[in-house]
């Protein structure tokens, strides 16, 4: 965000406690927050009995006065009369961009059909990662700051190449539980690590300002003696890495390296 800072007249300002989650609560006034013309995530939705805003700081200048940095209303505004009074909830979030995507990608329905919401996922589950998982994957790899308008654009931008890449491999969308367990007996492609590269992939991009392309996730290649597709779990690459369950555990070396190889695997020819 740029440290941007913007002060709000506030009143009965306190910080609550809630573990290591920094989280204040104040009344303001609708007039206050118009005044401070603060922009917002969410244009479609709007709370009628309380506000909620994120920043990366919050200072208490005086009794009835605080100092935010990098603020950002999660909804947009109430309607009501400028006098009118609302309970201000503020919550820090030092990790603004993957907060927005993560915001965005659960409103976007063909992604928030795949994302378990519990702390598991079960063997005969549909998805393709928790909610954990997911919000890991943002904070590793969406690591730069940028404005609202940018966030804006990217969100706009990632949910089209999400859609691209769901419309092209239907197992990265949703699946019935059989075809799910039955593509997993033989690929990984959908598991989150995999995910992780995706959305690493879209982001170089993002950050090279080129042309958002999808990758080929399907090409064969021949790898040592054996042939095929990259996330094949017959790849010589995953014998190290699969183990007795057939799970796939990486490091953040592993990750590093394996991420360099596929895209030298899916770049032509």
């Amino acid at each position: 965000m740029g440290g941007q800072m913007s002060t709000l007249n506030v009143s009965q300002f306190m910080e609550l406690k809630q573990g290591d989650s920094k989280i204040f609560l104040g009344v303001t006034t609708l007039g206050d927050l118009e005044k401070a013309g603060f922009s917002y995530l969410d244009s479609d939705s709007r709370y009628f009995n309380f506000i909620e805003l994120i920043c990366s700081e919050v200072h208490q200048n005086s009794f009835q006065q605080i100092e935010l940095v990098d603020p950002i209303l999660r909804y947009n505004l109430p309607v009501g009369r400028m006098e009118f009074e609302y309970p201000l909830l503020i919550v820090l979030d030092n990790h603004f961009l993957p907060f927005v995507l993560e915001n965005a990608l659960l409103k976007f329905e063909e992604f928030n059909v795949v994302i378990e919401k519990g702390p598991k996922l079960s063997k005969n589950s549909t998805k393709v990662m928790t909610l954990v998982s997911l919000r890991e994957i943002l904070i590793h790899v969406f690591k730069h700051q940028v404005s609202v308008d940018e966030s804006k654009q990217m969100i706009t931008a990632l949910k089209n190449y999400i859609r691209m890449l769901q419309e092209r491999f239907r197992y990265l969308g949703y699946l019935p539980v059989q075809l799910r367990i039955k593509y997993r007996e033989r690929f990984v492609g959908d598991l989150s690590f995999a995910w992780e590269m995706y959305l690493r992939f879209f982001y170089d991009q993002w950050l090279e300002k080129t042309i958002i392309n999808i990758p080929d996730i399907a090409k064969e290649k021949q790898y040592q003696s054996w042939s095929g597709e990259f996330f094949d779990r017959n790849n010589p690459l995953w014998t190290k890495t699969i183990g007795y369950k057939k799970k796939v555990r990486l490091n953040k070396t592993d990750k590093e390296s394996i991420y360099k190889i596929w895209k030298e695997w899916i770049r032509e020819p």
